[in-house]
């Protein structure tokens, strides 16, 4: 049987999961980005969370795992923000890298540019 829905965990993500709580972090190191997740949701983002750095998981499985339905799944984690449809190789991240501190420093300039008088 095949599975779907095959998505990589970005080499540049990191986080917890607190079992306890129900609560998981999940941080983007490039974009310097963190989101925060509580219940059904954050029992997902520690599945993904789970599985080692470039390497693939499979919605399906974590659905079954987690005994929720694909559906449910699909609303609760917008994956294409938290994951990738392909590993990247090193030269992708760097050029990713490059592209997303010049759109900051860009983003920057733009904030605290002082109007004219």
């Amino acid at each position: 049987m095949t599975q779907t829905n095959i998505y990589y965990r970005p080499i540049w993500t990191c986080g917890r999961y607190n079992k306890k709580t129900q609560a998981a972090i999940y941080y983007n190191l490039i974009a310097g980005m963190s989101y925060f997740f509580e219940s059904y949701s954050a029992m997902v983002i520690g599945e993904i969370l789970s599985v080692p750095r470039n390497s693939e998981f499979s919605l399906d499985v974590i659905a079954s795992k987690l005994l929720i339905s694909l559906s449910l799944l699909s609303k609760i984690s917008d994956c294409r923000q938290l994951a990738m449809s392909s590993p990247w190789s090193r030269c992708d991240v760097l050029s990713f890298k490059q592209r997303s501190h010049r759109g900051l420093r860009n983003a920057q300039i733009r904030t605290f540019a002082v109007p004219e008088v």
